[in-house]
């Protein structure tokens, strides 16, 4: 009899979880509790859902809406506090959906900037690579063309597609930067991109970086704890979409 009645109440909850099941939504995690029926439908917020749709729609956007989203309020932030033309780059562009998305927003916004897409289009470089701190392997993301993403962004006269290791490409940006968003996966870049950067960040500038929370990217993490033990005026805003937000001063 006891089990009937466990039985019975499960069946009950299964079918209270089943039926709160919507088109739209993913399966919730535990940790966000009862506030996650609190939470913005992003798709659904006028300026930046049609911004979003349009770069999901390509068919070449790894980031979906959450981490659209923050792009999105850092581009705000820099178009806020903007007092001049600043460069908005991205590492580790891929397919280039979110340049594209990046591209989109900048027109949106109004905002006076460049865009730099920044990527080897040929994958991990097998020197960028370390086997003590890294899990990926060269040979991921080499199904990319830098022409298919020069042809993507082809609409935006102010966004430009720089081809190689962001370390032998570096020079070719600008030198005031408002935003950068950094999704290399690995150690070495990271660590290159944040020490680099740094003194390039316009007043109120931030680094959004991707994969801090990720556990297929340990590198990353400790790039970043590496860098942060060498300069003391960062602070480091982790966020539950797995990225973490840099911000100086």
């Amino acid at each position: 009899m006891p089990l009937i009645k466990s039985l019975g109440g499960f069946a009950k909850r299964l079918d209270k979880n089943l039926s709160n099941d919507r088109i739209g939504y993913h399966v919730v995690r535990d940790h966000y509790g009862a506030s996650a029926r609190k939470l913005l439908p992003l798709p659904d917020l006028p300026e930046f859902g049609a911004l979003a749709n349009d770069a999901l729609r390509t068919g070449r956007c790894l980031l979906y809406y959450d981490r659209l989203f923050t792009l999105y309020n850092a581009l705000k932030n820099v178009k806020r506090r903007s007092r001049e033309k600043v460069g908005i780059v991205e590492v580790g562009v891929f397919k280039g959906g979110t340049s594209y998305f990046l591209a989109r927003a900048i027109s949106e916004l109004a905002l006076e900037a460049t865009l730099h897409a920044c990527d080897t289009f040929k994958g991990h470089d097998k020197v960028d690579v370390r086997s003590d701190y890294d899990r990926h392997l060269p040979s991921w993301f080499a199904d990319a063309s830098a022409d298919a993403v020069k042809q993507l962004l082809a609409p935006f006269p102010y966004a430009n597609v720089h081809v190689g290791r962001v370390q032998e490409t570096f020079d070719q940006l600008p030198k005031r930067i408002g935003l950068v968003h950094l999704d290399v996966d690995l150690y070495e870049p990271t660590l290159f991109c944040l020490r680099h950067f740094m003194p390039n960040m316009v007043p109120g500038g931030l680094i959004v970086v991707d994969d801090y929370g990720a556990k297929s990217c340990p590198g990353v993490v400790r790039a970043i704890n590496d860098f942060l033990d060498e300069f003391e005026r960062v602070n480091v805003v982790p966020l539950d979409t797995g990225q973490c937000v840099l911000v100086f001063g």
